[in-house]
């Protein structure tokens, strides 16, 4: 989200209007671009035509200028429309006349505000215009027409133009359908649905939303959660005209995602239409994990959502203060139960980082007569001799307040479990997280320190002592007494528990100067301090971690990768759901338990469909047990039908051993969703009686979600929206406007660009990537020979190779006595043992090289780019699909690659030009433009590449924009070939720009034979 404003300068209501200013008078074009995107849908008052002027005048955005143009031209046109529409005789010839004085604004109105039906022969003569016709306005005019007042047999002629390409045009085609042949219409909008264009993709479920609601949720769900602002906000526009609770769990996995700002408003007023008694919970969970003008929105949100929930009896009287503490008392508690569940999970965990992250985490709560006991469990059976120290210094150390508690353990009775170790101890460990937060919100525990032991005397006490004085430190108000001890004591020797204590409290009460000060402490050579470092930092300042935030959450170490998450998530979450759903998605167990660990620092609504995934696809039965508890304990709309269908057969059963998680769901969503048990139940099993009775009906629609995008595990696809909103019915000639505008700019980055192709896909014969010779590296042929991975006396000449011909006349010759042999088996069976164990021993061999390769200071960046690459799973697999030939496979693997956080720039490069490469083959467009963009983007990062990012920033982006720059050269292509005085006058341009006659030829004819590099190409049979 931009932080450009600061919160004191945003609006402190959620007036539309006030955020619509903002939005218009801001530096960032794309919240320029929303709000005029709002406007020219739902209209504006007289008082923004001073802003819209400055805009449609000095502007630095052609397509803001040319939308605010439109906008004025279209008020204008309004108001001299209304007086004589009525009077006006629409006829082809009246708009034809429009057409030659350029008036598109009043010609885009007239079909909205025409009421009245013109006459039987004027009607003729529009479906006469639709038969012969090829002017797409007047086209889409007739279609808007008929659509009004023709007949369900001018269908013919609106499927006369159901392949066209002009979007206004299709979406005209489908409006009529819709309204007078929803036969055809059913048949057909699978072709807007399946559209590349956003704006066609957007009506059409629209359409299908009159129709059949239920299919066009599934396609809202994609879209109003797409990478694109401008899709969601169309999405979000048409999510509003959804009865609310059938929406509700998607609503606030938008709320979570979205960051800006006038859509998370108008998102916002749509809770505070719809009190409910869960409501302000989820705007709360999803505001603590926010940042900037979108926590101060959710404020405000959360603010108008209670009062409305009180005047509509809600509250049942309660104070709204005290509503609002248990508010955060609650979101506090269940996230603090959620982790206490999962780090007692984890100290079965067979990996040692993970078990040392649980010990250290439950460390927090030792003054918990539970928690105490089973720390002193763990120790007695705890193999690690690091973690066994780290517990015993933690009991020797311990306080007089634990001393206590750890007196009222002993006394407890024996035989009675101090906590049990399945997940179903959801009170005590309730009670554990609730306690928890009392002692932090209670103010009388508060006490003023008069006095401190500065630094010599407190490393002169022992650590009992130390900790006694550090959990004194309870408010803000103590902390500068104590802030340079404690600063000194992070540096010293003393007990690591000590320093641990000392850098939380300065995370939670320092300052900006104090984060500099500790920040070194991120190489230490103890993770643990590490990560409570990167915790601190974090909290306090986080613009000074973020530059290697990168290079901690790729940390082995499990308990610094989950402090790089804790910032990640603040900093930017849309990206830290992503990068939990790879882990979540990673095929190692230890993998998807870190993930599954970090899922409650993410607000629920984001992280919800996550644990849905891995709910239905998660084979580690300890783990899925994990995510059903989680899932319980947060019982949704959607979530609770989710569950029922865990928990129960086919034939709505319970399931043995899940009574008690369905229990603890039911429980959970009694209070939650206000409705008793017994009608939460009768409704999982309407809802999933009617799901199953639809998936069986006879007649599968063409439109059918699934149909048409395919089972997809992804929560938003990707759409690519070549134009995203209608400016005016003349965009094409404002963007070639735009073109021509900054043709020179455009024509070196065409240059550049096929300069490039040469040689990303010329390099072979074959016109594909040379894969001998990737840009991440050089050629790596001779790695076997470097690595020796055989001894010596077993490396194999030619004579030894199967297939020589002594060899092969040797198995003929004594065919018959082997294959008789008693022992053939045997030998077999030998051979294949020996096979496997050799196969073993060079994977070894091979993974020890890359080792010591990647950690080599002497050898080349590029060679330990290179090797630790090879030690990445992902990329293993990416690169073992790809050179088999396995080019579906691959797609998919080279995917996971790409967008894994613990691949080093340089591999993320080649693995981006391999997809490049398959997606261009299969003639993929939309997927190959995404790759080239990605990977100018790496390569950007890479120093190698200087030379490249000087002429991408000379040539305004032309890489890093490859996508926007691609579309935009192809429209000039097309205008050039299309009119020769487009291509003249961009020759004279050039030639008065320094170019020879020659050169600017040679360009000219560049762009009018633009081709992607595989248009020539058949497409892969593998595809």
């Amino acid at each position: 989200m931009s932080t450009e404003n600061s919160v004191k300068d945003l609006p402190q209501n959620l007036e539309l209007n006030d955020w619509l200013r903002l939005s218009l008078s801001s530096q960032n074009e794309i919240s320029r671009h929303i709000a005029l995107e709002e406007m020219i849908t739902n209209g504006f008052s007289s008082d923004f035509n001073d802003a819209l002027k400055e805009i449609a005048e000095k502007d630095s955005s052609q397509v803001c200028r040319s939308q605010a143009q439109w906008l004025l031209k279209l008020a204008d046109a309004k108001s001299s429309l209304k007086s004589i529409i009525k009077k006006l005789d629409i006829t082809p010839a009246y708009i034809k006349l429009q057409i030659s004085k350029g008036e598109f604004p009043l010609i885009s109105l007239i079909g909205q505000m025409l009421r009245k039906s013109p006459k039987d022969e004027v009607l003729n003569q529009w479906r006469e215009v639709l038969m012969a016709e090829t002017d797409p306005r007047l086209i889409e005019l007739g279609l808007e027409i008929l659509t009004k007042f023709g007949e369900q047999k001018d269908s013919v002629l609106a499927l006369k133009h159901i392949q066209t390409q002009n979007a206004q045009v299709l979406c005209a085609v489908f409006s009529f359908l819709a309204q007078k042949d929803q036969p055809s219409f059913k048949k057909y909008i699978r072709l807007g649905l399946s559209s590349k264009n956003a704006t066609v993709i957007m009506h059409s479920v629209h359409l299908l939303r009159t129709i059949d609601e239920v299919e066009a949720i599934k396609y809202l769900s994609v879209l109003v959660l797409n990478q694109n602002c401008l899709v969601r906000q169309k999405a979000l526009r048409e999510l509003m005209l959804v009865k609310f609770e059938k929406v509700e769990n998607l609503f606030w996995q938008y709320i979570g995602k979205e960051d800006q700002p006038f859509l998370i408003v108008k998102a916002g007023l749509l809770a505070t239409f719809n009190p409910a008694p869960h409501f302000p919970f989820k705007i709360y969970d999803i505001m603590t994990t926010s940042i900037g003008a979108k926590k101060h929105i959710l404020q405000l949100i959360l603010t108008e959502t209670i009062k409305t929930a009180d005047k509509a009896g809600i509250l049942k009287n309660k104070d709204i203060q005290t509503y609002l503490n248990e508010i955060k008392n609650y979101i506090a508690n269940k996230k603090k139960e959620q982790t206490l569940r999962l780090i007692i999970s984890n100290l079965k965990a067979k990996e040692v980082g993970i078990r040392a992250d649980a010990v250290e985490q439950l460390s927090k709560f030792i003054a918990h007569p539970q928690i105490r006991a089973l720390l002193e469990n763990q120790l007695k059976i705890e193999t690690d001799e690091g973690i066994k120290s780290y517990l015993s210094s933690l009991f020797e150390d311990a306080t007089d307040e634990e001393i206590k508690v750890q007196k009222a353990v002993e006394q407890k009775p024996t035989e009675t479990p101090l906590i049990q170790e399945t997940p179903s101890a959801l009170p005590s460990l309730d009670s554990v997280a609730t306690e928890k937060v009392e002692e932090k919100t209670d103010e009388a525990k508060k006490v003023s320190l008069t006095s401190f032991p500065d630094q010599d005397e407190f490393l002169k006490l022992s650590a009992k002592e130390q900790r006694s004085w550090l959990k004194k430190i309870t408010c803000i108000e103590n902390y500068p007494i104590c802030k340079n001890t404690l600063l000194a004591v992070v540096d010293s020797d003393a007990k690591k528990t000590v320093v641990l204590e000392a850098l939380k409290i300065i995370g939670e009460y320092g300052n900006t100067n104090d984060a500099k000060k500790i920040y070194h402490l991120t190489k230490s050579q103890d993770n643990s301090i590490v990560a409570q470092t990167i915790k601190s930092v974090g909290t306090i300042d986080l613009d000074i971690i973020l530059p290697e935030l990168n290079k901690f959450l790729a940390h082995e170490d499990p308990r610094v990768k989950s402090a790089a998450f804790g910032v990640y998530a603040v900093a930017d979450k849309d990206d830290a759901v992503q990068y939990v759903s790879t882990l979540l998605r990673n095929p190692t167990d230890s993998v998807r338990r870190i993930g599954l660990s970090l899922i409650p620092q993410l607000d629920y609504p984001s992280a919800e469909p996550l644990l849905w995934w891995m709910l239905a696809h998660e084979t580690n039965v300890e783990l899925q047990d994990q995510v059903g508890y989680m899932v319980a304990a947060n019982p949704t709309r959607d979530g609770i039908i989710k569950m029922f269908v865990f928990c129960h057969d086919k034939n709505g059963e319970l399931k043995d051993g899940f009574a008690e998680m369905w229990n603890a769901a039911l429980l959970s969503a009694e209070s939650t969703l206000g409705m008793r048990q017994h009608d939460i139940e009768e409704s999982c099993w309407v809802a999933i009686v009617s799901e199953q009775k639809a998936e069986q009906e006879k007649e599968k629609s063409d439109y059918k979600f699934n149909s048409v995008v395919g089972e997809k595990d992804d929560i938003v696809a990707e759409i690519d929206p070549k134009a995203i909103s209608r400016v005016d019915d003349n965009l094409v000639e404002k963007l070639l406007i735009h073109i021509y505008e900054n043709k020179v700019k455009y024509i070196g980055g065409v240059c550049a660009l096929c300069a490039l192709f040469l040689i990303l896909y010329l390099n072979s014969d074959s016109g594909t990537i040379n894969n001998s010779k990737p840009l991440t590296r050089k050629n790596k042929d001779v790695v076997v020979s470097e690595a020796n991975f055989l001894p010596d006396e077993q490396v194999n000449d030619a004579k030894t190779q199967v297939g020589t011909k002594d060899w092969v006349e040797g198995i003929k010759s004594s065919a018959g006595a082997i294959l008789n042999s008693p022992s053939y088996a045997r030998t077999i069976a030998n051979a294949e043992k020996e096979q496997e164990d050799f196969r073993k021993e060079m994977e070894k061999a091979e993974e020890a090289y890359f080792e010591k390769l990647a950690n080599d200071s002497n050898a080349s960046q590029e060679d330990r780019n290179w090797a630790q690459a090879n030690l990445n799973a992902n990329y293993k697999q990416a690169m073992k699909d790809y050179n088999s030939g396995n080019y579906k496979d691959a797609l998919i693997s080279l995917e996971k690659a790409a967008n894994d956080p613990n691949l080093n720039t340089y591999s993320k490069v080649e693995v981006m030009q391999k997809l490049a490469e398959l997606y261009g083959n299969s003639k993929d467009k939309a997927n190959w433009n995404k790759w080239m963009e990605r990977m100018f983007k790496e390569m950007m990062k890479c120093p190698e590449y200087a030379e490249l990012k000087a002429m991408d920033e000379k040539l305004g982006g032309s890489f890093t924009n490859f996508t926007a720059n691609m579309g935009k050269i192809e429209e000039l292509s097309k205008a050039m070939k299309d009119n020769p005085q487009v291509s003249n006058s961009i020759v004279e341009e050039l030639k008065k720009s320094g170019y020879s006659d020659e050169e600017a030829n040679e360009m000219k004819n560049s762009l009018i034979n633009l081709k992607y590099p595989y248009d020539d190409e058949e497409e892969l049979s593998h595809f």
